[in-house]
């Protein structure tokens, strides 16, 4: 892995330039809340480390993977901070660990705040080896979240939420001194820590959103009914539902509205061949019936009318 050295920092206004500016990350977003998703990333390539922090309105779905040849950690921000990452509910006293070559699945809430570091592996056993952590190696490489206690949580969120307002215009975090801090105050407080349980719910009932969520990506042009979704998720409706509201905190029906949504902004943008791909068309081809109400529920989705987005698209 070669080191790289880099600075970014953009203000969010629309869901659309997020994967454009987001260095090093492989990301898709969809979004699940209605109104126009502001927020803002600031990212510090300093070689052996990565330091990204970013900040969301609206709730999420999150897609991708981390930096490719680094061990990345996510730090919460907010103390009653509540997320679903990967099979697991993220508290505010919670670190998490993305397993190598491990894929992102995230549902964050609005006003979502977050640092993320991501470590070069060799730096990363080297630090172990120096503070005397060998045994944490191989807990790093089997869990997934750690609950750190609060008071050392606190403290931890304390460095990087200071990091991520200055990290930026202070170029004493280009020092390697500082970058062994950073490591080693979040790996002392994992030390500390124990493993989270996965979400709570049955196993059955969690599997049944999954089975259901993958249809719904997969056929987001076809309009599933609930009876469709419920046949293929082999659960009555109620537990659907149910298992929805746990994780979504909507019902499958507003579920599948708004991906089916996110999917026509993302057909809009892509570069529109204005002979071929007319609004009407790509609503239509969605299952889109009533153009008027489409018009008006995507205006509450993303703040701007449909024609708005194909115009900055063209």
């Amino acid at each position: 892995m070669s080191p790289t050295r880099f600075r970014v920092a953009y203000q969010l206004d629309g869901i659309d330039a997020f994967s454009e500016f987001v260095q090093d990350w492989n990301l898709s977003f969809s979004q699940l809340s209605l109104g126009r998703l502001r927020g803002s990333i600031t990212q510090l390539g300093l070689g052996e480390v990565q330091l990204g922090y970013g900040k969301f309105t609206q709730r999420l779905e999150q897609h991708g993977a981390p930096p490719a040849g680094y061990r990345t950690f996510g730090i919460p921000l907010h103390q009653d901070a509540l997320f679903f990452w990967r099979g697991h509910v993220i508290t505010g006293n919670a670190v998490y660990i993305f397993p190598q070559n491990g894929e992102l699945f995230s549902i964050s809430n609005p006003d979502f705040e977050v640092m993320n570091i991501s470590i070069d592996p060799v730096l990363l056993e080297r630090t172990l080896a120096d503070m005397g952590l060998d045994k944490l190696e191989n807990l790093l490489k089997t869990k997934e979240v750690i609950r750190i206690p609060s008071n050392l949580m606190k403290g931890l969120r304390s460095l990087y939420t200071g990091l991520a307002r200055t990290m930026l215009t202070e170029s004493t975090y280009q020092d390697y001194g500082m970058k062994l801090d950073l490591v080693g105050q979040l790996l002392s407080a994992c030390a500390e820590g124990a493993g989270v349980q996965p979400l709570s719910g049955s196993h059955k009932r969690t599997q049944a959103v999954k089975r259901a969520r993958d249809m719904i990506h997969s056929c987001c042009q076809q309009g599933l009914s609930i009876v469709e979704l419920c046949k293929s998720s082999e659960v009555s409706q109620r537990t659907l539902e149910y298992g929805f509201h746990e994780l979504y905190q909507m019902t499958p029906k507003a579920y599948q509205k708004a991906i089916m949504m996110s999917a026509v902004r993302k057909e809009i943008l892509a570069k529109p061949d204005a002979k071929e791909r007319t609004i009407t068309a790509i609503a239509k081809a969605y299952g889109v019936r009533h153009l008027g109400k489409f018009s008006a529920d995507y205006k509450s989705y993303f703040g701007e009318l449909p024609s708005q987005t194909l115009v900055r698209a063209s």
